[in-house]
């Protein structure tokens, strides 16, 4: 009985975790910036214009982003940045100063 008792414990909390893990950290809204050099867009804000799930992409749920100044090859980019990126004032990637 407590093997079960710990085995249904265990099996909760790695649920618990994985879920928490699939929520992005970021909004439509937020403007964010790498803080990994190896990026390419290093030192550029970009704007989470959507997040949702893109057909043709998986389940999971992506970010949409666009640019001020920057041209990428996607604007579609997966939960991972979460990682590698910050939250900056949202004015610096208000539409008005582009």
């Amino acid at each position: 009985m407590l093997k079960k008792i710990i085995i249904l414990s265990i099996t909760a909390v790695l649920f618990a975790f994985s879920a928490y893990a699939a929520v992005p950290a970021l909004k439509a809204g937020d403007c964010i910036t790498p803080t990994d050099i190896s990026y390419s867009w290093h030192g550029v804000f970009a704007k989470v214009e959507a997040v949702s799930t893109i057909e043709g992409h998986g389940p999971e749920k992506r970010y949409i982003l666009s640019f001020r100044r920057y041209v990428s090859n996607s604007a579609i980019f997966n939960t991972e940045i979460d990682e590698y990126v910050k939250q900056v004032a949202k004015h610096i990637c208000d539409a008005k100063l582009r």
